[in-house]
């Protein structure tokens, strides 16, 4: 009954030292293993440049949101004021159609602006013009055009905002 178990035992041996090989063999590969991530490690550090380039979105994000809390708390909040100037004139056949550009300098923004422009003829009433402009954001440039019978480049010319609406 010994010799059994001792053959019993014995096979248990072997596999045992076939699995104390493999945690060895194991062993070994994690060494290596852990060598070469420390090899790794050198070569996948961020090169400097990358921070560069991630601290410059840092500061332009940051940037951003300082200026649209800026903005938000300390804006400007006055009221729509325009200022015009005349483009060019372009004759047409049933008269000459004037291009101005039109700037809300004020703090807030204006949606159907009515603009006129009065063209002083010297003899009788001035000829008028009306356009609406659908939209004119603080501090930014529209432009448009009003049509004449006469020519805008022989007379005086007035433009002016009439009104705005409240977007």
């Amino acid at each position: 009954m010994t010799d059994a178990v001792e053959q019993e035992s014995a096979p248990r041996r072997g596999r045992e030292s076939e699995n104390d090989e493999n945690s060895r063999a194991d062993a070994g590969h994690s060494r290596a293993d852990a060598g070469g991530s420390s090899r790794q490690g050198k070569e996948s550090e961020i090169p400097i440049w990358e921070w560069m380039v991630a601290a410059l979105g840092l500061l332009l994000v940051l940037a951003s949101m300082g200026f649209m809390l800026h903005r938000a708390l300390l804006g400007d909040e006055s009221a729509p004021e325009f200022s015009f100037h005349i483009d060019s004139v372009s004759p047409r056949r049933d008269g000459f159609l004037l291009f101005f550009g039109a700037e809300n300098n004020g703090g807030t923004i204006a949606s159907s602006v009515l603009v006129e422009g009065e063209l002083d003829v010297g003899s009788g009433a001035p000829e008028r013009s009306t356009v609406t402009l659908d939209f004119v954001s603080s501090h930014s440039l529209r432009s448009g055009g009003l049509f004449f019978r006469s020519d805008p480049r022989r007379f005086p010319v007035r433009l002016r905002a009439v009104s705005y609406a409240n977007p």
